[in-house]
C-alpha cells in the first residue's frame, strides 16, 4: 500500500499481497517544467496496472468501446492479441513515446467522458492534467505507422526518492479515446456491445494471464 501524500491523499491498494515499490509517498507531476521534460524524451518509469485496465466499456454517447469479441479465437494472433501479450510480457514498453494529454484540446470533453466511466468523476477532476498516452506497436499486424492499440495511464512521482510510476488506467485497442480518420464511428459500431452481443472485457479474454499480475485500486480521496 502506498502512503498518501499530504496534497492528494491518494491510496493505492494492491489486490494481492505483493506490493509495488514506487516510493514511500506519491504526488502527481504537475509543473510545466516537468511536463515539458516528459515530452522531450522517453521516461524510465515503473509500470503497474489499475483494476480499471481490465474493464470493458461501451459508451454510446461518444461512440467508445474497448470490448472484445466473445470468442477469443476470433482475434487470436491479430494486432489486439499481439499488443496485449507484448504489454503483459514487458509493461515498461509504454515508457517509449509516452505523451502528455492536452485535455483542453478539441477532444477534451470526449476524453473526460471516457475516463470518468473508468475512474469516476472525482478521480478524473483530481488528476485531469496527469494522464498520458502510449502506443503499443505491432509492426506485423498494423496497417499504419503508429498502430491502433493505445494505453492511457496516470503518471506519478515518489515524493521522497522521485521514482516514477505509470499506472495503466485504460487499454484502448481500437484508438477510440482520441479517434482519427473517417471510419472511426464504423469501427465503434463493429465493436459495440450490440454488434458483439455484449462482448467481453480484457478480464474475460485474458483471465489466466491477468491472474499473474499485481493489480491496484485507487483508494478513497
Amino acid at each position: 500500500m502506498f502512503k498518501p501524500s499530504l496534497n492528494f491523499k491518494v491510496q493505492l491498494e494492491p489486490e494481492g499481497e505483493n506490493k509495488l515499490d514506487a516510493g514511500s509517498g506519491v504526488h502527481l507531476m504537475r509543473t510545466p517544467y516537468e511536463k515539458s521534460a516528459l515530452n522531450a524524451h522517453d521516461i524510465q518509469a515503473k509500470v503497474a496496472f489499475l483494476n480499471t485496465s481490465f474493464d470493458g466499456k461501451d459508451i454510446p454517447s461518444v461512440s467508445y468501446s474497448n470490448l472484445l469479441p466473445n470468442e477469443k479465437l476470433s482475434f487470436s494472433g491479430g494486432y489486439v492479441d499481439v499488443a496485449v501479450r507484448k504489454l503483459l510480457e514487458e509493461p515498461t514498453i509504454i515508457n517509449h513515446g509516452c505523451k502528455s494529454i492536452n485535455i483542453y484540446a478539441d477532444d477534451g470533453e470526449r476524453f473526460q467522458t471516457v475516463i470518468t466511466e473508468f475512474l469516476g468523476a472525482d478521480t478524473f477532476e483530481k488528476y485531469r492534467e496527469d494522464f498520458r498516452e502510449s502506443d503499443v506497436q505491432t509492426p506485423e499486424q498494423q496497417t499504419d505507422q503508429r498502430g491502433k492499440f493505445r494505453v492511457i495511464s496516470l503518471y506519478w512521482v515518489g515524493t521522497e526518492d522521485n521514482s516514477s510510476t505509470l499506472f495503466i488506467v485504460v487499454l484502448d485497442p481500437y484508438h477510440l479515446v482520441f479517434p482519427t480518420g473517417d471510419n472511426w464511428e464504423r469501427l465503434y459500431t463493429s465493436h459495440s456491445a450490440r454488434s458483439l452481443r455484449n462482448g467481453q472485457t480484457f478480464e474475460d479474454a485474458y483471465h489466466q494471464e491477468f491472474e499473474k499480475i499485481d493489480r491496484f485500486n485507487v483508494g478513497s480521496l
